[in-house]
């Protein structure tokens, strides 16, 4: 890292610059985050990632040509908005900081919200250029068996997860990946197989 600077961020984004780069932030970001990951491992497509615990060791993370870094953070911290990111999602997270993250996206960038407070608030207020999108749990019906999650076309599809917290991930997660070329289809054969649990 550059000596000069004590922003992790600030290197990721030089090492980065031509990427897509997407940003998960929050207290359920780490549930979203690893979806995403196994939902692109399943179909093959190459993507950079960034945890808080690697933060500290950045300088030597050896990144790739993938067209797509996603990095993911549930510690609050200003020193995000050196990433620059084009895709922001966030859950619960400290209100000043989620503002000035959103307000940095730049046009065609994208919000994605936890359609609860305080990410709800975030997502009310007006940005040129940015789309808004708010989340809540997937549709789903609960049985003895489990939780299925139910499309917009009626189609169903069980799935190992449960609890409203997960649901709200799976819908968060479906519209990330939805950017970087996963169809509706294949997220759902995808997620049926996911278990947090083994991540």
């Amino acid at each position: 890292m550059n000596p000069n600077t004590s922003n992790p961020f600030e290197f990721i984004y030089t090492q980065n610059q031509d990427k897509q780069r997407i940003a998960i932030v929050g207290e359920q970001a780490l549930t979203i985050f690893n979806m995403v990951k196994y939902v692109l491992k399943v179909y093959a497509k190459k993507a950079d990632y960034v945890t808080d615990d690697q933060l500290s060791t950045i300088e030597h993370q050896k990144f790739t040509d993938a067209p797509v870094l996603i990095v993911m953070s549930n510690q609050p911290t200003e020193g995000l908005l050196s990433l620059q990111f084009h895709v922001l999602i966030v859950t619960k997270f400290d209100m000043v900081i989620l503002n000035n993250l959103a307000d940095s996206l730049p046009k065609s960038g994208i919000l994605i919200c936890d359609d609860r407070e305080p990410a709800a608030s975030v997502a009310k207020k007006e940005r040129a250029d940015v789309l808004t999108i708010s989340f809540k749990a997937y549709t789903h019906s609960t049985e003895r068996e489990g939780v299925t999650l139910i499309t917009s076309t009626n189609e169903k599809f069980p799935v190992k997860v449960k609890g409203e917290e997960n649901l709200r991930c799976i819908t968060a997660a479906k519209e990330i990946v939805k950017r970087i070329g996963v169809s509706s289809g294949q997220f759902y054969r995808a997620i049926t197989e996911f278990d947090n649990s083994l991540i």
